[in-house]
């Protein structure tokens, strides 16, 4: 008997605790304390995305070269960034330690779009 309530209360607890650590990751990355971009150790790196779509009071940013998206809180943004904005982000231990708007990124991948749709208009024709 005693054996079996050990085994049920270490079962429980390594329930418990991974739960606990699922829990910790999604309030983590709800209030914008940590965004993971992977598991392995990464040190200060800076990755280009663009603003995707805003959902309530987040941006969703897709990252260019990791085809992955991070969710970052609007209120850890200094300014207003519209969808389709090119920004660069910049991570320190898989955190996201700042965003600015990369304003000729923006201009360049704008125009490339006009031409495209200016030619899909042309071959409609």
């Amino acid at each position: 008997m005693r054996y079996f309530i050990e085994n049920k209360c270490r079962d429980t607890c390594i329930t418990t605790l991974v739960l606990l650590y699922i829990l910790s990751g999604f309030v983590n990355i709800c209030t914008g304390k940590t965004v993971e971009v992977n598991r392995e150790k990464s040190f200060k790196r800076e990755h280009q995305g663009v603003v995707d779509r805003i959902e309530e009071k987040f941006y969703i940013i897709l990252l260019e070269n990791d085809n992955r998206e991070i969710v970052v809180p609007i209120d850890k943004v200094e300014e207003e960034i519209n969808p389709s904005t090119w920004v660069s982000i910049y991570f320190e231990d898989n955190r996201v330690r700042g965003i600015s708007v990369d304003d000729n990124k923006t201009r360049k991948e704008r125009r490339r779009l006009t031409v495209l749709r200016q030619q899909l208009n042309e071959k409609r024709k």
